[in-house]
């Protein structure tokens, strides 16, 4: 986040003004933080409404007396199809969201990059508006690439950030069945995403089960702690499907992505930043 005050004393005979610029790392995590909270916050009205909403209910909602162009869904079926459309639309928000995040991170990482506390009109006028322009034409890897040159680093969390962009365009453009565009001409798409997962490990067979789904276990368990990379495949003609934990890992991995971004940009000019992240 970047903050702009009137410096005192800006104004002399020579009509210049001057602006003090603060660059605040932690409040443009912080602003990305609270917008996929809100996101979690909304699917889970869905999620947990549609596990409560009864079939009399459905049937007298207050669209039964509107123009009915075709059947309605079989009420088992909607509940279904609500539970995928509010899961979808809060990924697909969030990669947005994401978005808006690199294009303010594009300009606190030209900001550090000025080697100067001091920045003049023209140098101020091509952050904000040409590099802007140029910006917002680029696709979503190509902003990624951008930072990534900007900052001379590598992204840990690139690749599964690209992959879950992937998915977005395929519930965006395909109603989330893959096609060949997404799996390049292999057999199946695969989205990658970090996760931290408390799984309980049945000592006999080693079956594992997730803390959120857990059930009684037959024999002595053990309950173990798991952070790192996950893969779900889908072959061409599924349809992309995440479940409100999987939901849940890709936020986790979008916030991780941001993380990485900014400590990059803050290695660039660590003195320009209000606070440490």
């Amino acid at each position: 986040m970047v903050e702009q005050h009137p410096a005192k004393g800006d104004s002399s005979e020579s009509g210049i003004k001057r602006v003090t610029v603060n660059v605040n790392l932690p409040a443009a995590l912080a602003k990305l933080d609270r917008d996929l909270q809100h996101l979690v916050d909304l699917v889970s009205i869905g999620v947990t409404g549609v596990r409560k909403v009864q079939e009399d209910e459905y049937k007298v909602s207050p669209f039964a007396a509107a123009l009915q162009l075709h059947a309605s869904l079989p009420f088992s079926e909607v509940k279904d199809e609500h539970l995928f459309w509010c899961l979808k639309n809060a990924f697909t928000e969030a990669i947005d969201r994401l978005g808006e995040f690199l294009e303010e991170s594009r300009v606190l990482a030209t900001l550090h990059c000025l080697g100067s506390t001091t920045i003049n009109g023209e140098d101020w006028n091509r952050i904000w508006a040409t590099e802007r322009e140029e910006f917002d034409w680029k696709r979503f890897p190509q902003k990624i690439e951008y930072l990534r040159e900007k900052c001379r680093t590598t992204f840990q969390f690139e690749e599964h950030v690209l992959t879950l962009n992937q998915a977005r365009n395929c519930l965006v453009h395909r109603r989330g069945v893959v096609s060949s565009k997404d799996s390049k001409g292999k057999d199946f798409f695969t989205i990658k995403w970090h996760a931290m997962r408390i799984v309980i490990i049945d000592s006999v067979t080693g079956e594992e089960t997730s803390v959120p789904q857990l059930t009684p276990t037959k024999n002595e368990s053990a309950v173990n702690l798991r952070i790192g990379p996950v893969e779900k495949q889908f072959s061409v003609d599924d349809r992309i499907r995440l479940s409100p934990d999987e939901l849940n890992y890709t936020m986790w991995t979008f916030r991780s992505f941001a993380l990485e971004i900014l400590q990059a940009i803050e290695r660039l000019r660590p003195d320009l930043s209000t606070a440490p992240l």
